[in-house]
């Protein structure tokens, strides 16, 4: 579709544009409004040509995601969201009911996709939410991966407390090719 060949035409700019720095300090804050992209007619329209390459992958990680992506392309991503009104229809019939288990939202105040808003009255249908936010854009695994590894671990800790969990590094600081690595074996 349109989606897609605006999107493979330069991998490398499409991927800057989505792991960008959207943090209040980052170069995308006021830059990127993913609500006007119909009225603007695409995602990359207005954005500029040449976008700085994401400060959240080494060179060979985000050399990864492209080489991943041509083999695949973004239809299977772009497919969840061209079935969006069917599975919100399919979804009505939640209304009313509650989420029990004990759940944990993390949301990025500085989400240019998921607005904060998005999350008022939560605990409401979510009687056991805990819920934290942190000061970056959308990839709050990329970057904040200490402060998401100290949220999780609290919370395993706090749900969980009668069971014996080792608490690894659930995104490596470091070390993130080897997590990437084991991301993109299931593709």
């Amino acid at each position: 579709g349109k989606a897609e060949t605006e999107l493979e035409k330069d991998f490398r700019r499409s991927f800057n544009l989505f792991l960008g720095d959207y943090s209040r300090i980052g170069w995308l804050r006021n830059k990127v409004d993913f609500s006007t992209v119909r009225k603007r007619g695409g995602l990359l329209e207005g954005i500029p040509k040449e976008l700085p390459d994401t400060p959240f992958l080494r060179e060979e990680e985000l050399q990864k995601y492209i080489d991943t992506f041509k083999q695949t392309g973004f239809g299977p991503g772009l497919n969840y969201y061209r079935t969006y009104e069917h599975t919100w229809r399919w979804n009505l019939k939640f209304i009313g009911r509650k989420v029990s288990q004990p759940a944990l939202i993390v949301i990025a105040e500085d989400d240019k996709i998921f607005r904060l808003g998005g999350t008022n009255n939560m605990e409401k249908h979510v009687p056991n939410l805990t819920s934290y936010s942190l000061d970056c854009g959308h990839c709050i695994q990329l970057e904040k991966p200490g402060e998401l590894n100290e949220i999780l671990g609290r919370w395993l800790e706090r749900v969980h407390p009668s069971h014996s969990i080792t608490l690894g590094r659930i995104f490596p600081e470091s070390d993130a090719q080897a997590n990437n690595d084991s991301i993109f074996q299931h593709f």
